[in-house]
């Protein structure tokens, strides 16, 4: 019994690190256990906050951890920085372009469900959605995080900040270089401009 407890406290009171090297040079399942069930908390909440969906929740989080197996099994993988902001960046980016997904989804919908009978504007306005999924992809990846996380989940600007760990200032900036960067576009291209004009 007291060499179990001993077990257990040897995990609980290693960093993230040794978790980490424990599982890449012994292949310990129960370092990375331990390591999981020290951080699955704080990612799902993490993850709510842009999804706000438990089940695509749960897939995101889940697709964390297999993409963070995967690369700590490569040896030539190096973790950047502390285990937890890895962690953290894996999920917001899997997040993030999960919103950005349904987004072109749902606007790929919108333009295919449109009949027969459908305005010029109704047209008009499918197209726009589609355009401005398409200009996304487009933008900085972090110029995109943000604008995404403003525009596509409608987080204030300080939980975006409070996501992406940079200061409000930081995620105001890069919001308005991204819609700089998207109206520029739309300048350039005559069909996009169309696209975006409701008349």
């Amino acid at each position: 019994m007291t060499d179990s407890v001993t077990h257990e406290d040897r995990y609980q009171e290693s960093s993230d690190n040794e978790l980490v090297e424990l599982y890449r040079q012994h292949d310990d399942l129960d370092a990375i256990t331990t390591l999981i069930r020290r951080h699955e908390r704080a990612l799902r909440a993490m993850v709510r906050r842009i999804l706000h969906h438990e089940e695509d929740t749960a897939e995101v989080v889940q697709t964390t951890w297999v993409r963070a197996l995967t690369a700590l099994a490569r040896p030539e993988h190096e973790v950047s920085g502390v285990v937890m902001g890895w962690l953290w960046s894996i999920a917001r980016n899997e997040a993030i372009d999960r919103l950005r997904r349904a987004r072109i989804r749902r606007a790929s919908t919108v333009s295919a469900g449109l009949d027969i009978a459908a305005t010029t504007n109704d047209y008009a306005a499918a197209d726009a959605r589609i355009v401005l999924a398409q200009l996304l992809d487009t933008l900085p990846e972090h110029h995109r995080d943000a604008i995404t996380l403003i525009w596509l989940r409608g987080l204030s600007v300080q939980e975006a900040a409070d996501v992406l760990g940079v200061a409000t200032g930081t995620v105001k900036s890069r919001c308005n270089r991204a819609r700089q960067l998207m109206a520029s576009a739309v300048t350039r291209g005559g069909a996009i401009a169309t696209a975006l004009d409701p008349y």
